[in-house]
């Protein structure tokens, strides 16, 4: 769901990433499941997408914003 969403959003790995605070490696490694992250550090991506954290972990079937705590 993660690369989908940024797609849609058209932004690059690279530009999400420095926008939430991580590497491109870190990013596309979490794209490809092939690593995991800190809640935190999903509540930074939601953020940068503006999207909730529920949506973005498949919680969630509608797109909502991101709201802060």
């Amino acid at each position: 769901r993660l690369q989908l969403i940024r797609r849609r959003r058209e932004l690059t790995q690279v530009q999400l990433a420095t926008q939430a605070g991580m590497t491109s490696t870190v990013l596309s490694r979490l794209e490809n499941g092939e690593q995991t992250v800190s809640a935190e550090r999903l509540a930074d991506i939601a953020r940068v997408l503006g999207i909730s954290l529920d949506y973005l972990c498949g919680f969630e079937q509608g797109e909502l914003p991101y709201a802060e705590p």
